[in-house]
């Protein structure tokens, strides 16, 4: 009666004490968890500078290759434009040696 009110009262004692415990123990390992995520953090910074430098180095790469393309893009213009009037040169010139020899002629007629 009292004695087994007291040995009741003494279990259940002990099982909020061991409650206790464990809520305890989740709590330290929560602390550490949180105490290994803080440390990690500058070198998780340190990690995202050198992403971020790699990133600003990567950017100016690209343009550096964008403005090469788009020189190499205008001279293939140019080029193509050149050789679309070559043609018309060839025909000119033509009609230069032409106009050459007829002036050749005359003034070796002239000359006779």
């Amino acid at each position: 009666t009292w004695t087994q009110k007291v040995e009741a009262l003494q279990a259940e004692l002990e099982e909020e004490r061991k409650r206790a415990q464990a809520l305890a123990k989740q709590q330290q390992d929560g602390l550490q968890d949180t105490e290994a995520q803080l440390h990690s953090i500058p070198a998780l910074q340190a990690r995202l500078q050198e992403q971020e430098s790699a990133v600003t180095a990567l950017e100016a790469e690209n343009a550096q290759l964008l403005t090469f393309v788009g020189e190499q893009s205008t001279g293939m213009k140019q080029m193509e434009q050149q050789l679309g009037a070559l043609p018309e040169m060839q025909e000119k010139a033509e009609k230069t040696e032409g106009l050459l020899e007829i002036i050749k002629r005359q003034q070796e007629t002239m000359t006779e």
